[in-house]
């Protein structure tokens, strides 16, 4: 709240990403499911390594919306 008032007094331009926060504790959950796979591979188990791959997937597919949004 603070950033937004010393922006707005400073006339700067505000962005305002509808479902921001949605998509941050998204990313948040896919980050903390990619941890926990590294370490099982990390461990030996090599069969989650195309889970793994699945959820850096869904991690950039997250970053290129928040992106897309941002950019608007």
């Amino acid at each position: 709240m603070q950033e937004y008032l010393i922006k707005s007094a400073l006339n700067k331009k505000i962005i305002v990403i509808d479902g921001l926060k949605e998509i941050l504790l998204e990313l948040s959950r896919e980050g903390n499911n990619l941890n926990q796979i590294a370490k099982k591979i990390n461990e030996g188990e090599q069969k989650d390594i195309k889970e793994m791959k699945n959820k850096l997937n869904n991690l950039w597919d997250l970053i290129e919306k928040i992106l897309k949004e941002s950019n608007k």
